[in-house]
């Protein structure tokens, strides 16, 4: 992997306006053994309307047929930036493959396959040009 393909978008900026049910991203696979961490950066610009945007990167220990949230993002009603970021070096025992339950605005360390996603989905109806954007580091 090359030092320019580090720089990941997960979600190109969208105009969210209905709600969003939960959505996948493709996953990237990458090799353990160059990457040791994940920052997930991203981005609402709040227009008016909604109530709720989590968004959640997900990661694989067993070639993608398990999938457990690693950090979680949440956005409501405000533009704001936000930024998470997990490492293959903390020591960690835990049941994996849970998804959409992190908590929010929080991250699972110790955890990183070989392998990521993103998984979104958004409540209400927002409107006035509300986007998101989302971006991964990995390194």
């Amino acid at each position: 992997m090359a030092a320019q393909d580090r720089n990941i978008t997960l979600l190109a900026e969208t105009t969210v306006t209905a709600a969003v049910s939960a959505t996948v991203t493709a996953e990237i696979v990458f090799d353990p053994k160059v990457i040791k961490t994940a920052t997930m950066y991203g981005v609402l610009t709040y227009g008016s309307g909604g109530t709720d945007l989590p968004a959640f990167l997900q990661t694989s220990l067993d070639g993608g047929l398990t999938w457990t949230d690693i950090i979680c993002l949440r956005w409501a009603t405000t533009t704001e930036n936000r930024v998470a970021s997990v490492s293959r070096y903390s020591a960690r025992a835990v049941a994996v493959g849970t998804t959409g339950a992190l908590s929010d605005n929080s991250v699972l360390d110790g955890v990183l396959g070989d392998r990521v996603r993103l998984s979104w989905s958004s409540t209400g109806t927002y409107g006035g040009s509300t986007t998101i954007k989302i971006d991964l580091i990995l390194g």
